[in-house]
């Protein structure tokens, strides 16, 4: 992806698109968006194959709009995230037969992620380096967001909708707060999560999604290089 994405910057930078000093910023944003395609093409295509488009972009876009300001655990390589990326999207049709059977499980798992969510708010990671405002900013976000989601699945019990449809919505929730738990097991930091300082650039270009495990190491990577 790197070579690609420095082909098609080396192509701005001749035709004086950009300048030479915004290379390294472009490249990777570039790269980002070359992994996000190919990602959400096989996610998206493997959901029309089986059948669950609507039910798995239900999943993403919970679960996406969520995690760009809890953190969590990230995959260090383009190629593990796409993976992890994938079995987690088209899991939920597996999952789902077995909640169906189960309601008080789902209910009970969906609860604590919330109540995980909320108290944690985000957590900051090596690969984000979130700063202190940064960090601040997206607990009070991810609070907001969870709290909008949560109140999106009471209404729709109220109103009586099918559970493939809330199913799909707090799945995309316990993945988040799943996430969420490992990245502190990883530190072990189960007291208060210690903040990482550093460039707060990086998190700026981030669009943090489902397929953005990686985003920030590649930018690392070269920075140190």
């Amino acid at each position: 992806m790197e070579h690609v994405s420095s082909i098609i910057v080396n192509r701005m930078i001749s035709a004086e698109l950009i300048s030479e000093s915004e290379a390294d910023q472009y490249n990777y944003g570039v790269q980002i968006l070359i992994e996000k395609i190919i990602s959400y093409s096989v996610i998206f295509g493997l959901a029309i194959l089986i059948h669950r488009f609507w039910e798995i972009l239900v999943f993403v876009v919970s679960f996406s709009v969520l995690r760009k300001y809890t953190g969590g655990v990230h995959c260090r390589h383009f190629e593990t995230c796409m993976l992890a990326s994938t079995a987690v999207s088209v899991s939920g049709t597996i999952i789902l037969p077995i909640v169906e059977k189960n309601i008080l499980l789902y209910q009970g798992g969906a609860i604590m992620s919330i109540i995980i969510v909320i108290i944690l708010g985000s957590i900051n990671n090596p690969y984000i380096d979130w700063s202190d405002c940064e960090y601040k900013r997206a607990k009070r976000l991810a609070r907001l967001i969870i709290t909008l989601e949560a109140s999106l699945l009471l209404l729709m019990i109220v109103l009586h909708l099918p559970i493939n449809v809330r199913f799909y919505i707090s799945y995309g929730i316990v993945v988040c707060a799943i996430s969420m738990l490992l990245e502190i097991r990883k530190k072990g930091e189960w007291g208060l999560c210690q903040l990482y300082s550093g460039s707060s650039a990086i998190s700026r270009l981030s669009t943090y999604s489902l397929v953005s495990l990686s985003e920030t190491h590649a930018f690392h990577q070269r920075q140190t290089r």
